[in-house]
């Protein structure tokens, strides 16, 4: 003797087609929904990965008046999981944010600071900007920049590490050998001033060979404190300027 499926209508037995397609239209509906509300929340929650730019590839950042809202091509702020520590490995968890900022702003994220590219972490939150390039028909690829400091208002020392990595999905790979160390004077010694730089150096990275002939290669700066995490008070800001990407075409391309 079947089981019976008892309905306010009518009674049917539970393997009836009608019944068991009622069921599987119902399972059909479920799951659209379920994917319909997921899609847009991992979106939400995802970094943006920039367009890669061709190289040869430059940028001073003149498009950066001080009140912009919307970064350069092929650029991207990420902001990475846990805190401001000696780690220079992190993933990114979502978009940073972007807008007008000077020597005064305490917020993480990354600013338009007139002509220069400006980032800050905090001690709950680390921002990074990120550059995407593509490669193609290039080699032996040189990526030239300006870091600058710019809010100053401790003794702490920081650490701005460059980091690379071909396409976007595989872990960032560090170039110690370029890092930038900054340790401050103390409280007050850059604040209040606008935009103006504390101290500007030049980094010239001949980058590994795997870089070459690429898609897709992403930069990222990324802070952090020495081993010995000197100092105290206020997390310095730094930004990005005159950046270069260049490489050789071979001669048989």
């Amino acid at each position: 003797m079947k089981d019976n499926y008892i309905s306010s209508k009518n009674s049917r037995t539970v393997d009836s087609k009608p019944f068991i397609d009622q069921l599987k239209r119902n399972f059909r509906n479920c799951v659209g929904t379920l994917m319909l509300t997921a899609t847009p929340m991992a979106t939400m929650y995802a970094q943006t990965n920039p367009v890669p730019q061709q190289v040869p590839y430059t940028q001073n950042f003149d498009v950066l008046p001080g009140n912009s809202a919307t970064l350069p091509a092929g650029w991207a702020g990420w902001k990475l999981d846990g805190q401001l520590g000696t780690s220079f490995s992190g993933t990114a968890t979502a978009n940073t944010t972007f807008g007008a900022g000077n020597n005064n702003s305490t917020a993480p994220g990354l600013y338009d600071m007139v002509g220069k590219l400006g980032f800050l972490s905090t001690n709950g939150s680390r921002s990074v900007p990120v550059l995407s390039i593509k490669t193609h028909e290039r080699k032996d690829i040189v990526l030239k920049y300006d870091i600058n400091v710019q809010r100053v208002n401790s003794n702490r020392s920081l650490i701005v590490r460059l980091q690379y990595r071909v396409g976007n999905t595989a872990t960032f790979i560090d170039l110690p050998e370029y890092d930038f160390t900054f340790t401050g004077p103390g409280t007050g010694a850059n604040i209040g001033n606008g935009v103006a730089s504390y101290i500007t150096e030049q980094r010239v990275v001949t980058l590994p060979p795997d870089v070459a002939f690429q898609d897709e290669v992403q930069f990222r700066w990324v802070t952090a404190r020495p081993v010995n995490n000197q100092g105290s008070g206020d997390n310095h800001s730094f930004s990005i300027d005159n950046v270069e990407v260049t490489g050789n075409t071979p001669p048989d391309l």
